[in-house]
């Protein structure tokens, strides 16, 4: 029986699949989606829901979760 791997969104705290999370990763003090989960580093995962989005660049959850400064754009641009 294959796993099915939890994440935990970093906008509303909720755990959900990580197949239904979209991963976010910094690249050059950046904030970029990284949809095939193939960029190196720590990833900060998010719903693809706008509203849990902004709840996480709000309370500098990305800059938290990746360890790192991160830009947060208001809106992520392809993110969604």
């Amino acid at each position: 029986m294959p796993a099915n791997p939890q994440r935990r969104c970093v906008g509303c705290g909720r755990t959900a699949a990580k197949g239904d999370l979209l991963r976010l990763v910094a690249l050059g003090g950046e904030l970029v989606s990284d949809p095939a989960g193939q960029r190196p580093g720590r990833g900060a995962y998010v719903h693809r829901d706008p509203a849990c989005y902004r709840v996480a660049a709000r309370r500098r959850a990305f800059s938290s979760a990746l360890r790192t400064r991160v830009n947060v754009a208001d809106e992520h641009p392809n993110a969604f």
